[in-house]
C-alpha cells in the first residue's frame, strides 16, 4: 500500500533531479472543468517546472459532461504559453436545441484546426460517454469527420474503453457498450480510414494482454499507445517486467509519454505543495521506465523496466512530435475570440450553461490583452 510518505519521497526524487537528464513532453494533460477556470491555466507554468516537462499537450473532452469550456481554456493556455502548449480540441455532440442530424463534427474539427489546435481529442469511446451518445464509434455521423482527419493528417488522441475490472465491477450502467463491442467499432473505423493517425490513451487498456496489444499495433501501423496511467496499468506491466521491457523495446516507436495530470490537481496530501500530486505521477512513470527498482505506486508494488536512453528519447518526446510538430501551432487569436463569443452567446441563451458567463467574459478579456497574457498577471 502506497503511503503519503512514499509519495513525497518519490516526488522529491524528481524535484531533486534524481532521474535521467532527458527533455520530457507530457503528451496527455487536462484542464477539465464545467466552467472556464483561468486559474487552472495560470497554474500550468508551475506544474510544468515542478514536473520537469518542457511542454504539454492539453486534451479537451467537450463530448463529456457538457464541458463547453475545455477548448477555450486550452486556447487560453496556448496563448499564454505559445512555445510550450500543444492543444487537442474536442467536438461537441449535445448542444441545447441542436438535433443530432445537424451536428457537423467535421466542421467543428476544421474550425479547431483553423483556430490553431494541433489535433483532436475524442472521449467518445469511454463507455460512460459512448452510451449516452446513443450511436457507435463507426456510425455514419462520423464518416466525414474521420475522412477530414485522415486526409489532413490531423492527429487524434482517442480514449476507448476503461480498465478491465470496470466491466465486472458494476460500475458500467445498462446501455453502455461492452469492451469487445468498442474494440470492434474501432477496428471497423481503422479498416475504413487506415490513414487515421491515432494515439490511443491509457495503452488502449491492453496492458493486461501484451500479445493482443502487439497484434493490434501490427495490424494498424498508423496508431500508437500512450502511457497515461489508470490504477492497474503499471501493475499489469510489473507482473512480468522482462516481457514488458521486450514489448516496449519492440514498439519503442509507437509509445508516447502522457500523465493524465490536471491543472487543478491539489489533492496530493494535506499540507503538501500544489505540485506534489502531478509530480508524483511523473515520478512513478519515470521510475518505471528508467530503473529496474522495486517501488510502490498507485497502491501496487511496481518494478521498473530500465529502458535505454535511445528508447526513452522516443517515448518522452520524439514519438509525439511525429504526430504534431517540433513546436506548437500558433493560435489565431481572432478566431479564438470568435469561438469564445459563440460560447458566450450559448451561455446567455441557455440556462444549462449560464454559470459560464463570468469566466467566458474573463477569457475574452484575457485573450484580447497581450500584455496580461505575457505577464500571466491574472
Amino acid at each position: 500500500m502506497t503511503r503519503i510518505g512514499d509519495r513525497l519521497e518519490l516526488a522529491e526524487r524528481l524535484i531533486q533531479g534524481d532521474f535521467l537528464d532527458q527533455p520530457v513532453v507530457d503528451g496527455h494533460f487536462h484542464l477539465h472543468s464545467e466552467v472556464i477556470r483561468t486559474d487552472f491555466v495560470a497554474n500550468l507554468g508551475e506544474i510544468m517546472r515542478a514536473c520537469k516537462v518542457v511542454s504539454i499537450a492539453i486534451a479537451c473532452c467537450t463530448a463529456a459532461h457538457g464541458r463547453l469550456g475545455d477548448n477555450l481554456m486550452a486556447a487560453l493556455a496556448k496563448a499564454a504559453y505559445p512555445a510550450e502548449v500543444y492543444t487537442f480540441g474536442g467536438v461537441a455532440h449535445h448542444l441545447p436545441a441542436v438535433p443530432e442530424e445537424c451536428i457537423d463534427l467535421a466542421g467543428q474539427a476544421r474550425k479547431l484546426t483553423q483556430i490553431g489546435f494541433d489535433g483532436i481529442k475524442m472521449i467518445e469511446g469511454k463507455p460512460s460517454v459512448r452510451g449516452p451518445l446513443g450511436y457507435p464509434l463507426d456510425a455514419p455521423l462520423y464518416d466525414e469527420f474521420y475522412a477530414y482527419l485522415a486526409s489532413e493528417r490531423i492527429p487524434l488522441i482517442w480514449h476507448v474503453g476503461d480498465p478491465v475490472h470496470f466491466w465486472s465491477s458494476g460500475r458500467l450502467d445498462a446501455g453502455m457498450p461492452g469492451r469487445e463491442e468498442l474494440y470492434g467499432e474501432v477496428d471497423h473505423v481503422l479498416d475504413r480510414f487506415p490513414e487515421l493517425r491515432v494515439v490511443f490513451a491509457h495503452f488502449y487498456f491492453m496492458a493486461d494482454d501484451l500479445e493482443r496489444a502487439a497484434q493490434f499495433l501490427d495490424r494498424h501501423p498508423s496508431v500508437s499507445f500512450d502511457l497515461t496511467p489508470h490504477p492497474d496499468m503499471y501493475a499489469d506491466f510489473s507482473r512480468d517486467p522482462d516481457k514488458a521491457r521486450e514489448f516496449f523495446l519492440t514498439y519503442q516507436d509507437r509509445i508516447i509519454f502522457g500523465t493524465d495530470n490536471h491543472g487543478e490537481d491539489r489533492n496530493f496530501a494535506p499540507g503538501a505543495p500544489l505540485e506534489y500530486w502531478p509530480v508524483y505521477k511523473v515520478a512513478v512513470m519515470r521510475a518505471f521506465l528508467e530503473t529496474d527498482d522495486d517501488f510502490p505506486g498507485w497502491h501496487h508494488a511496481l518494478r521498473g523496466i530500465a529502458l535505454e536512453q535511445k528508447a526513452l528519447a522516443k517515448i518522452y518526446r520524439e514519438n509525439l512530435k511525429r504526430y504534431v510538430a517540433e513546436t506548437p501551432k500558433p493560435l489565431n487569436a481572432d478566431l479564438a475570440v470568435e469561438e469564445g463569443e459563440r460560447i458566450l452567446a450559448l451561455a446567455r441563451r441557455y440556462a444549462i450553461v449560464h454559470r459560464m458567463l463570468p469566466e467566458v467574459r474573463r477569457f475574452l478579456d484575457l485573450l484580447q490583452s497581450p500584455r496580461r497574457l505575457r505577464d500571466r498577471s491574472w
